[in-house]
């Protein structure tokens, strides 16, 4: 098993403590949070289970004032989200997730970044939700060569269609996050 060092733990643990507070701190995020909760993920380099995934002990919802405990372990399908990703790109530890909106994926693109979707069930199979999302993932990026800023699904066996973005910090993240949504809620402003 690969050692990682406290520096690296800890380093790692008060990234995602900082985006967290961040997303907290920004009420912009409000329209953009799911029903479900955000969930805020930065691996450890060279991760292989969600064991070896830091995030926020819970949701971070709404009406969240104040995050949990940030801790190893702590997220099952996010995790798993930047594990496939990490098989791309080592680079990329790290991911948040919104609520899919089609305008924010326009603003995603129309300041740079790099917005694409995916099915989560091939047609007639169930499979694990998070084995779907892992499958997601690797047919994004086969599909368009490289990991995307940000991936997402839409509304697909009565699920809450999410959006999911990347970053090789969980800062990073919630920075790429907060251009668009700022960008979308600014060219809102202009057409009142």
């Amino acid at each position: 098993m690969q050692l990682y060092s406290d520096a690296e733990k800890l380093n790692v643990i008060e990234n995602v403590r900082m985006a967290a507070e961040r997303i907290i701190a920004s009420p912009e995020f409000l329209p953009y949070i799911p029903r479900v909760g955000t969930k805020v993920v930065m691996a450890l380099s060279h991760a292989s289970s969600p064991a070896q995934v830091v995030a926020v002990q819970g949701l971070i919802s709404r009406s969240t004032k104040v995050i949990g405990a940030v801790r190893f372990g702590v997220s099952s399908h996010m995790a798993r989200v930047v594990l496939a990703v990490m098989k791309f790109d080592p680079a990329l530890r790290a991911a948040l997730n919104l609520r899919y909106v089609p305008e924010l994926v326009d603003a995603f693109r129309g300041v740079g970044y790099r917005a694409s979707r995916f099915s989560l069930v091939p047609e007639k199979v169930k499979v694990i939700e998070y084995v779907a999302l892992v499958r997601g993932v690797e047919q994004v990026v086969r599909r368009i060569g490289r990991v995307p800023d940000a991936i997402f699904d839409v509304d697909e066996f009565g699920r809450a269609p999410m959006m999911r973005v990347l970053g090789v910090s969980a800062t990073e993240a919630v920075k790429k996050a907060l251009v668009a949504i700022r960008d979308l809620e600014f060219n809102k402003q202009i057409h009142l």
